[in-house]
C-alpha cells in the first residue's frame, strides 16, 4: 500500500481504527484522509521449555531453503541431539522434516546441511544434504537458550 509515496509493508504493519494504538499516522494529502497504523505483533507459536531452552513444537517456514529462512536474535536451529530428544518424548508429528545444526565437521566443510526426519517408522538424521534444496514438507524448528533468573 502507498499513501503520499510512503510504502506501507502490510506484512509489517495494520491499519487500525484507533489513534492511541497507532504507531505511526499517516495523512493521505489527496483526500485528507487520516489513517493509524500498528506495527503486527509476531505470530506466536508453540513451544515448551526444557532445562531452561524453549522449543518450538510447530514446523514453519516449510519450502524455503536453509539460505532464505531469518533466524531471529536468540533463536537457533536445534542440535540433532535435542531433535531427537523431542521426537522421544513425543513433542513433535512424526510426519516432521526439518533442518538442524550441522555437527559433522567433515560435511560442514563441505557446505553440507543437515536434516532430522521423524516417521511413524522411526527418527534419521540427514547430514550430508544440498544447501539449495527446499520442498513443501521441509521447514524449521528454532531453540532459544534462556538466560538464567540471576536475581536471589
Amino acid at each position: 500500500m502507498e499513501i503520499n509515496g510512503i510504502t506501507i509493508d502490510e506484512n509489517i504493519w495494520e491499519q487500525t481504527r484507533i489513534e492511541q494504538e497507532s504507531d505511526i499516522t499517516i495523512l493521505n494529502e489527496d483526500n485528507g484522509d487520516v489513517r493509524y497504523f500498528k506495527k503486527k505483533e509476531p505470530p506466536k507459536r508453540k513451544s515448551i521449555i526444557i532445562n531452561n531452552i524453549e522449543y518450538e513444537l510447530e514446523q514453519h517456514d516449510n519450502g524455503k531453503k536453509l539460505s532464505e529462512i531469518k533466524i531471529l536474535d536468540s533463536w537457533r536451529l536445534l542440535l540433532p541431539s535435542e531433535a531427537m530428544m523431542l521426537y522421544e518424548r513425543g513433542l513433535i508429528d512424526s510426519s516432521f522434516w526439518f533442518f538442524v545444526q550441522q555437527t559433522n565437521e567433515d560435511e560442514k566443510k563441505k557446505g553440507k546441511v543437515a536434516r532430522f526426519g521423524a516417521s511413524s517408522d522411526g527418527a534419521l538424521l540427514y547430514c550430508d544434504r544440498n544447501p539449495n534444496f527446499a520442498v513443501s514438507s521441509l521447514g524449521v524448528l528454532f531453540a532459544k537458550n534462556l538466560e538464567e533468573n540471576k536475581s536471589k
